[in-house]
């Protein structure tokens, strides 16, 4: 579990979405955090079992924290290790 907003700047996370027709979980580092599971299915409210696209947003700042005053990067270079759909 994460333990402070320190600790998803300083350390390595696992960030994990478990995706089915009936629900949505979103994972850190194994941890269920929220579940959408609407109680009324229909394709309102669970449109999970149609064509979706993944957008890999890398939001700088936030609950993680703010971005410090002399940050003046204009290029960052994101590694990533895998991206897997099952």
């Amino acid at each position: 579990m994460v333990s402070s907003k320190s600790d998803l700047a300083n350390n390595y996370h696992i960030y994990s979405l478990n995706w089915s027709s009936n629900r949505i979980s979103f994972l850190l580092d194994g941890i269920i955090y929220y579940t959408y599971n609407h109680i009324i299915k229909n394709a309102n409210t669970c449109p999970f079992d149609t064509e979706q696209y993944i957008l890999l947003n890398i939001a700088m700042s936030g609950i993680a924290g703010s971005l410090l005053s002399n940050f003046t990067q204009r290029y960052m270079l994101i590694d990533y290790e895998y991206i897997k759909i099952l």
